[in-house]
């Protein structure tokens, strides 16, 4: 049957070293069940509302991507591809987006709305650089770019509305249902400023931008495959 990797031969990654295989694989597998492991403490913990953020929304996506793309280069299992090649885009830009918001725009707007109060800066800087909180808003990183130019596969027009989709309906569940009830995480997505329209369009063209962008790195790198 046709598949997202039959159908599509731009599905298929350049002929790959040794080297180059045995390091994906050993990426996707540690970092996989480490994420997993990361990713499930909440629950554990009995916060799961944090599952309605965006940060742990896409860090859950990156794990799933990690664990069944490892997965599925096991005999047997190569179905599971099609399942991993869908979250491919999703967790690679929401990865991006997580953490490039977090560290050039959020962090600077809470930095400087502490300014006059040194006591709960502090209290929130020691937060931000907990080891929880480095994983999800920095080691996602470049795991995430290491996984997409090691598969040496590229990107195409349908990963980007993967992508594109699921950004939409995370906003539509943060507009509906978080900021409805009060529950704002992410000030910059309010709908109650002129400017928002613009946010949103500017987020998509962040959605644009990083696929274009890393297509152009994978380019760049393909004679390490």
């Amino acid at each position: 049957a046709p598949s997202l990797w039959t159908e599509w031969p731009a599905r298929r990654p350049a002929v790959m070293t040794p080297n180059c295989f045995m390091a994906l694989v050993a990426l996707r597998g540690i970092f996989g069940l480490g994420f997993l492991f990361i990713a499930l403490m909440p629950a554990f913990k009995g916060m799961t509302w944090i599952f309605s953020t965006y940060t742990i929304q896409h860090f859950t996506l990156l794990t799933l991507r990690l664990l069944l793309s490892a997965l599925s280069m096991a005999p047997g299992l190569s179905f599971l591809a099609d399942l991993a090649t869908v979250l491919r885009y999703p967790a690679l830009c929401g990865t991006v987006v997580t953490v490039v918001i977090w560290w050039l725009v959020l962090v600077p707007m809470i930095h400087m709305g502490l300014r006059d109060d040194a006591k709960k800066r502090a209290g929130f800087w020691a937060f931000n650089m907990s080891p929880t909180l480095l994983i999800v808003h920095g080691l996602n990183f470049p795991v995430a770019i290491a996984e997409f130019m090691l598969s040496g596969v590229p990107l195409l027009p349908i990963d980007l509305w993967f992508g594109l989709m699921y950004g939409v309906l995370y906003l539509t569940f943060y507009l509906l249902v978080l900021d409805a009830n009060h529950i704002f995480y992410y000030v910059i997505l309010t709908p109650r400023i002129h400017a928002s329209c613009l946010v949103y369009s500017g987020i998509a063209a962040i959605y644009v931008g990083v696929y274009n962008l890393a297509n152009q790195m994978l380019l760049q790198a393909s004679p390490f495959h």
